[in-house]
């Protein structure tokens, strides 16, 4: 098995596991905590990794093409902006997160 996505957002998560499933590319999950932060890796065949890396790229580009769509970040709880978090350092974080978002409305925090 290989590693080929890491989510901290539930909402992510749910889209790229459903994607997989769709595609019929067999996946397992492991929740993992670094920092005090809940991440999910999800580990596919290595004959099926560059498949599901396809998918999730392409889901990725999507996602991505429609939040810059609608002219600003916002929080996937509640629907307000995002800002983000100058105050956080993850410098010396081993999961490639570089920045946080902050919500507006419902101050949840969401790595990047």
């Amino acid at each position: 098995m290989q590693l080929v996505v890491t989510y901290t957002n539930p909402d992510d998560q749910a889209l790229g596991l459903k994607a997989l499933e769709s595609a019929a590319v067999p996946f397992e999950v492991r929740q993992v905590e670094d920092e005090g932060m809940e991440i999910t890796e999800v580990f596919v065949p290595e004959t099926q990794f560059d498949h599901a890396c396809d998918i999730i790229e392409g889901l990725e580009a999507e996602m991505a093409q429609m939040r810059q769509k609608a002219g600003k970040m916002v929080c996937p709880s509640c629907g307000e902006e995002l800002k983000h978090c100058e105050d956080v350092d993850f410098s010396g974080s081993v999961t490639g997160i570089t920045s946080v978002l902050k919500c507006q409305g419902c101050g949840r925090l969401i790595p990047r």
